[in-house]
């Protein structure tokens, strides 16, 4: 029998069409995963006024579940209700967040200013007998050296923060109001760690106390180590 080439070619195309609508029926039923997005540390904006730039500061260290506004407002030293007025600005500015369900309520700052991880992994990377300074770890993190103080908190209220008698103040100086993360330690402190470690303190004539320039190990070099993967 012979077959009516229109006929042919409409049967061609009806079975085309219906092999390619089991395969997108099939591709939709299967379960697909997704890579999850990475998101990279961008420097933390500049707030507006000198409160809500502490503020800000100090929650860089802050964990993932945040921290209530009692306990931000001790760490900066306000009252409650100025601490919680300041948090609120820096909502409004998309510096900070409330974290969702939380109750008491917790802030922390938004995911991309979050470099608290990155200001470990460059911590890390100070070795046994070696200091820099929260500047160079700063310039690391932030691409600049303003952040210092923002390292500092971490250094001084994270307790994952390695070895924190490692990074000093600008010059090597040990910072006067130096503490471990639980609260307790000091300046005299500082010094004995530095000394475990094998470096050399020099002190000048109003009593300072610094690590020997020899020691030091400055933000380029540790970008080397972190590039190439070796940490302390």
């Amino acid at each position: 029998m012979t077959v009516n080439p229109e006929v042919g070619l409409a049967r061609a195309i009806s079975d085309a069409l219906l092999a390619y609508a089991e395969e997108k029926t099939r591709l939709h039923s299967e379960p697909t995963t997704e890579p999850a997005p990475l998101t990279e540390d961008v420097a933390l904006p500049t707030p507006r006024g000198p409160r809500q730039k502490e503020v800000a500061e100090v929650l860089v260290a802050a964990p993932l579940e945040g921290w209530k506004t009692g306990e931000i407002a001790r760490m900066v030293e306000m009252d409650q209700p100025n601490a919680y007025l300041t948090l609120q600005a820096l909502q409004k500015q998309g510096v900070a967040e409330l974290v969702p369900g939380s109750d008491p309520q917790r802030w922390r700052l938004l995911p991309r200013y979050r470099q608290r991880a990155s200001i470990l992994r460059a911590a890390g990377l100070v070795r046994r007998g070696e200091f820099t300074t929260y500047g160079d770890i700063s310039q690391i993190v932030y691409g600049h050296g303003k952040g210092g103080q923002a390292v500092g908190r971490v250094a001084m209220t994270d307790t994952e923060f390695p070895n924190p008698h490692r990074v000093l103040a600008k010059g090597g100086s040990i910072p006067a109001n130096w503490v471990l993360p639980d609260g307790t330690g000091g300046p005299g402190d500082m010094e004995g760690l530095l000394k475990k470690d094998g470096i050399k303190i020099l002190y000048d004539d109003d009593g300072h106390r610094y690590a020997h320039p020899r020691h030091y190990v400055d933000h380029e070099k540790l970008s080397t180590r972190l590039r190439e993967g070796t940490a302390a």
